[in-house]
Order: structure tokens, then C-alpha cells, then sequence
């Protein structure tokens, strides 16, 4: 029987943190239930050889990308070389909670949905994610994807426009930089059903600041005028794809909400 999900995780130049988060899978046997994919972004710390050699013996498959790609760019290549109709976005200093995968993959057969946000804690209290399943509002669609590990991508709906990033990075460069998963998310509440999923999948164990923390300026990237940015081509993009949407009344919400987070985003900065 073919497996439904595959743990998706990123790495670069974190050859610990990577090997850390691998060592728990493979005492997990995880690989058993779901496929498990890792990428380096073209990390020149000797990562890649490293934990090639050290899981050589496990079921695990794992790449290394020509070239860095950015943060967005080895998300994409991620839901690209994905073979199952699932992904967890998992970034390795996560932990994987191994003892949900079984009822997620019964929730996932169940509810066939296009993006699932689960439950994620930090410091034992709730990031994001809500205590009964249920669908995901277009107005939520920040609260529910902004944080972007341990979110699940439907990879067969993801491939129908996952080509138009090549585009996205011209004309979004902002929100393409630094959240993607807005842009997938937008394309799969027009497509399908998005769902909270009432448990958690994934848990942080170790805090690693952001590798995109710094615009190109050196100013963080939770600053007003990295906000300003986001906030505008986020609009922008909304817009454009209302005049060929079908479902514009979904459109208008994402609009509004995106709006209404401007004032949240000034309090913010």
C-alpha cells in the first residue's frame, strides 16, 4: 500500500540541528507509515555528506539542491519533489509528534482537504490552531498559516500552480521572500477545503532565529517598512487574481482581512 504523507524538512548549514531531528525519527520508525524528504539548500558546512553518510542505512531520502534557493525557493522544492499526496512542513529543529501521525492520516482519508492547519505550541501554550476541527475562514488566513511549520499541503492541488512562482518572485518579491505558504494557501482556498486539524503534529524543541530575520537593508523583517511591503503586494495579488476568480466572494474576504491586519501590523512593527 502506498503511503499518503511525507515529513517535509528544510535544513542548511544546521548539520547538529539536522542530525538531531533525523535521530528521532529513526528511533521513532516513522518512515514505516510515511515517506521522509529532506533538502539542503546547498549548505557549505558539510551537511549534506554528513548526514548522507550517518543515515545511509535508513529510509530516508535525501537531496541537496544546486544552488541555495532561499527560504521560499527550497519550500517549493520541497512540495516539487514530494511524492505522496500529503506534506508536513517540518523545519528541522522541530520535533515531529510521532503518536498523531496515525490519526492524521485517518483525518487526512477522511476530510480529503486541500490544507490542513494543525495545533502548535510554543512554550506550552497555543501559537496557533483550534480546539476542535473545523474549516478554515478565509479571514483567519493568517492566524492559521503565518507560522508556517507544521502546516500540510495537498501536493496533487499544489502542482496545478505551483509553476506560477516563477512569476510570484517578479512580481511579489516581499510576500514570495518571506511567506510563501500566504500565496499557496490563497490558491487552495479557491480550489478546496482548508481545515484546522483539532491536534498537533509538530513541536519546537530548539529556537533558531530566522535565517530571513534581516531585510536587505539590515532591518528586521517584522519592521514597518518590510510590512508596508508585504502588505502592499499582498493586495496587489489579491486583486489580480479576483478578476479571473471564480469564487470572488472568497477573494473579497482575503482582501478585507488583509486590510484589517494593516493596523495590527503598524501596532506591531
Amino acid at each position: 500500500m502506498s503511503k499518503l504523507l511525507t515529513i517535509g524538512i528544510p535544513t542548511y548549514n544546521r548539520v547538529d540541528t539536522i542530525s538531531a531531528c533525523l535521530k528521532n525519527l529513526s528511533k521513532s520508525q516513522i518512515s514505516k507509515k510515511v515517506d521522509i524528504l529532506i533538502i539542503d539548500n546547498a549548505s557549505n558546512d558539510g551537511t549534506f555528506d554528513y548526514i548522507k553518510n550517518t543515515f545511509k542505512n535508513e529510509e530516508f531520502e535525501i537531496l541537496k539542491n544546486k544552488k541555495n534557493l532561499g527560504f521560499s525557493g527550497n519550500t517549493i522544492e520541497l512540495i516539487k519533489r514530494c511524492k505522496t499526496e500529503y506534506l508536513i512542513w517540518n523545519p528541522d529543529e522541530d520535533e515531529i509528534i510521532t503518536e498523531n501521525i496515525k490519526n492524521l492520516i485517518i483525518f487526512l482519508n477522511s476530510n480529503k482537504p486541500s490544507l490542513v492547519s494543525t495545533q502548535y505550541f510554543i512554550e506550552n501554550k497555543i501559537y496557533r490552531g483550534t480546539r476542535r476541527s473545523r474549516q478554515i475562514k478565509p479571514a483567519e488566513i493568517w492566524s492559521a498559516v503565518g507560522h508556517l511549520p507544521g502546516i500540510i499541503f495537498h501536493i496533487p492541488s499544489c502542482k496545478e500552480f505551483i509553476n506560477e512562482f516563477n512569476s510570484y518572485e517578479i512580481e511579489y518579491p516581499t510576500i514570495y521572500k518571506y511567506y510563501p505558504q500566504i500565496l499557496l494557501a490563497t490558491n487552495l482556498f479557491l480550489k478546496g477545503k482548508c481545515l484546522y486539524w483539532e491536534n498537533p503534529i509538530s513541536k519546537q524543541i530548539v529556537f533558531i532565529k530566522e535565517s530571513h530575520a534581516l531585510d536587505e537593508s539590515g532591518v528586521s523583517y517584522n519592521g514597518l517598512n518590510i510590512r508596508w511591503k508585504i502588505h502592499k503586494e499582498l493586495i496587489n495579488y489579491f486583486e489580480s487574481i479576483k478578476v479571473d476568480s471564480t469564487n470572488r466572494k472568497t477573494v473579497k474576504k482575503l482582501i478585507s482581512c488583509q486590510k484589517l491586519k494593516l493596523y495590527e501590523t503598524i501596532r506591531q512593527a
